[in-house]
This record gives structure tokens, sequence and C-alpha cells, in this order.
């Protein structure tokens, strides 16, 4: 089956709300090498969401088919709200990266979409991870 995201780093967890709309979250925390791959995904799915779905990112109360929260957290700092252009594919907010001596520096990259329960089902599909 031929599949339009193929995905390494994000993986949905799905949460049915009760009310035919879901939440799905994918967490990648990885290191700065790494940070380019997982926003390369985020794009790609946002890109789909787009591309399948044009009444989004809005609100689910205002007829939207699906809305998202992108943030980014580096080390123990506080999460910052990344943004994407959909016209370009561009994101946009990333934190600079600090250098912390010995210590590692990781980046947790969350992506997070409410949904309806056809856009949750399409990129379910799309991604062969299932509902």
């Amino acid at each position: 089956m031929h599949m339009d995201l193929q995905l390494s780093w994000l993986e949905f967890d799905t949460t049915d709300n009760g009310d035919d709309t879901h939440t799905l979250e994918a967490m990648a925390s990885v290191p700065p090498a790494r940070v380019a791959d997982v926003l390369a995904e985020v794009a790609a799915v946002l890109a789909w969401a787009h591309r399948h779905f044009p009444e989004g990112p809005r609100s689910l109360d205002d007829g939207g088919d699906w809305d998202m929260l992108l943030q980014a957290q580096v080390n123990d700092a506080a999460p910052v709200t990344l943004h994407h252009d959909a016209a370009s594919g561009h994101l946009h907010g990333l934190p600079t990266l600090p250098l912390d001596g010995d210590k590692p520096t990781w980046v947790c990259v969350t992506l997070t979409l409410a949904a309806t329960h056809a856009m949750a089902e399409a990129l379910s599909l799309a991604t062969d991870q299932g509902l």
C-alpha cells in the first residue's frame, strides 16, 4: 500500500474525544543534530493536512477540519510555540539551541492536532499508523 507520509520520527497517539473529534499528538525528543529531520516530518504532516483538509488550521468549533499546536522545548526551558507558514511550508520560531558544556542538549518537539473524525482517519491511513 502506498502511503502519503513516510514518518520515521513522529508516531501519533490518538484520543477519541467522543464528539466526532480526535486529538492526535506526536512527540520526538532528539539531539540538535536531528531537529531538522523531525521538523521536516512536521512540515510534511502539515502540508498533507493543508492539501487534504483545507478548512484548517481553524478551531473545530468554528467549522475547521483541524487545528494545531506545535511546540519545541530545549532541555528544561519553557516550551516555545512554533508557527507554520502554509504558503511556504516553513516553520518559524525555533528557539536558539544552547550549548550546555558537557550536558547533552535535547530538543523535544510536540505536534498536537485537534481533528474531525474524517481528518484523523485520513491521517491514520496516510501514515499507516491505525486509529
